[in-house]
């Protein structure tokens, strides 16, 4: 009896340090749909993608040093698509521009929709910029 009682404290102090809980599911991958559209910047910067696979960015904060402390800023297009990610690598949104690649993670609400996607253009410095969907 006496064993049964410490293995029954014992889940309950499991639970209480748990939270008793089911691991949350995954949230379902994003889809194109869910990206479709403007999305605006908090660095200033504004993209807009197209159902073709087409990206329009303004103000797009880079990763390259600039001469000064400023990085460069890019405006042009290309092209987008969703990368599933692999391992480690999370899935993104991935802008191919020119011959570079810059990769958007996602930001999801508590009920795993998708609420905001991040580009991290200075991992060292933690320089960022999180984009909404507007509209």
């Amino acid at each position: 009896m006496r064993g049964s009682g410490l293995i029954a404290g014992a889940a309950v102090v499991l639970c209480l340090a748990t939270g008793c809980a089911s691991p949350r599911p995954a949230p379902a991958p994003v889809t194109a749909d869910m990206v479709l559209g403007h999305w605006t910047g908090d660095c200033g910067a504004d993209l807009d993608l197209a159902e073709d696979g087409t990206f329009r960015f303004k103000n797009f904060e880079s990763d390259a040093r600039g001469q000064g402390p400023e990085r460069p800023r890019l405006t042009g297009e290309g092209h987008w698509y969703l990368e599933t990610g692999v391992g480690d690598i999370p899935p993104s949104l991935d802008l191919k521009f020119q011959k570079e690649i810059y990769s958007l993670e996602y930001q999801r609400a508590e009920d795993g929709s998708l609420k905001a996607l991040r580009y991290l253009a200075d991992v060292d410095e933690e320089v960022d910029c999180v984009y909404r969907k507007q509209g």
